[in-house]
């Protein structure tokens, strides 16, 4: 998993509405990270999974109860009004931070352990480097129900508070990422031609094809699209050491699907998999969860409260 650091701050210079770019005016500022938090509520800012505190009278708290899932006021851009509009935006100064930003188009990244913080983009997708850190964003794909990249991909990065939607499929979550108090809604869906095999589109909130060290933790993932919230399939390599824990997970036609890939079955099942704590929504076309034999699962409850229980996997158990 990345680890934080001191990196140096790249403010991205807006003149007449055009933001330039490396040579033509980024300037350079050392970062503390401890100031990434304003105009976050209490409930943003806490301990990932920690118990929330309601306020009852001065001095006096008492302890909610822990919900899972991030509540959708807690996630994007943490200050709008700094947001200043640019084109497209290629990174390629290593320890580069990125931030206050709204972007026509995609974010690429080709440098390691960069930083974006509070923007807006069509879509992020990092290339051949690492340790990318995503904080305080909305990943919208222009609002458009033909858009047809996916949110951020492919791996090795931190998403933390985003808000991802009208994409195609949410993450793509191959190796060494973590993903958390994120909410991934309403993926651009359909059927027909071209759509996949089914006749439909293949949308996953979060599509995991092969890795390890993935972590899902406190989101909420829902209007998935026509497959999966979680999609864990070794169809690119063996998958090992996932965790989904803390979430609410609704839509998809398995909200959950954990197996051993069927194209790809030397790949073998996912392995050290465990789904606990989460809470599943209603909506689904066939049923909350299928998962392989070697999957821990605990603890996962529907809206009521009642115990989840997935379907074996034919193929592994």
């Amino acid at each position: 998993m990345a680890t934080v650091r001191r990196r140096r701050r790249v403010r991205v210079l807006v003149a007449g509405g055009i933001v330039a770019a490396a040579a033509a005016g980024i300037s350079f500022a050392t970062w503390d990270r401890s100031d990434g938090d304003e105009g976050r509520s209490p409930a943003s800012t806490g301990v990932p999974g920690a118990p929330r505190t309601t306020q009852e009278a001065p001095g006096a708290t008492t302890t909610a109860p822990r919900q899972a899932g991030v509540s959708p006021e807690d996630v994007g851009p943490s200050r709008p009004d700094l947001l200043r509009p640019t084109g497209p935006i290629t990174v390629s100064t290593p320890g580069a931070v990125i931030e206050n930003v709204d972007v026509d188009g995609p974010i690429v990244v080709e440098a390691p352990d960069v930083t974006i913080r509070n923007f807006r983009a069509t879509n992020v997708v990092q290339e051949n480097a690492g340790g990318l850190l995503l904080e305080d964003g909305e990943i919208h794909g222009g609002d458009d129900p033909g858009f047809g990249a996916d949110g951020v991909a492919w791996s090795s990065y931190t998403a933390r508070r985003l808000d991802v939607h009208h994409v195609f499929d949410g993450f793509k979550a191959n190796g060494d990422v973590l993903i958390e108090d994120s909410w991934v809604h309403d993926l651009n869906e359909f059927r027909g031609d071209g759509a996949g095999s089914g006749g439909y589109s293949h949308n996953d909130c979060v599509q995991i094809s092969a890795g390890s060290d993935i972590v899902l933790r406190d989101n909420r993932f829902e209007r998935c699209g026509l497959n999966s919230a979680v999609f864990i399939d070794p169809d690119q390599g063996p998958i090992d050491d996932v965790l989904v824990e803390g979430n609410l997970l609704d839509g998809g036609g398995y909200t959950l699907y954990a197996i051993q890939s069927r194209s790809a079955p030397e790949n073998g099942p996912p392995t050290a998999v465990v789904v606990r704590g989460n809470t599943f929504g209603p909506d689904h076309l066939v049923d909350h969860a299928t998962v392989a034999g070697t999957v821990e699962w605990s603890g996962n409850v529907d809206g009521d409260g009642r115990p989840v229980e997935p379907v074996p996997d034919e193929l592994s158990g």
